[in-house]
């Protein structure tokens, strides 16, 4: 997909299991491997990742923080 993409991370401790359990998925399967994370938006259509920043900067000044709990996959 072109363009860019705006992710959650999850904080570093929960990232670095996620990224570990990732990698080693990626190992058994042959599958690529990549960063933990949750996509908010997909195919922002800009130049630059500035660009891309100031696109979604009206949307994100207006919602309030949403705090999520994962409790299972």
């Amino acid at each position: 997909m072109p363009g860019f993409s705006l992710w959650m991370l999850p904080p570093a401790d929960v990232g670095d299991r996620f990224r570990s359990l990732i990698a080693d998925l990626s190992r058994r399967t042959g599958t690529p491997a990549f960063e933990p994370h949750l996509t908010l938006a997909g195919g922002i259509d800009a130049a630059t990742e500035r660009a891309a920043a100031a696109r979604v900067a009206p949307l994100a000044a207006r919602l309030p923080p949403l705090p999520i709990r994962l409790t299972e996959i």
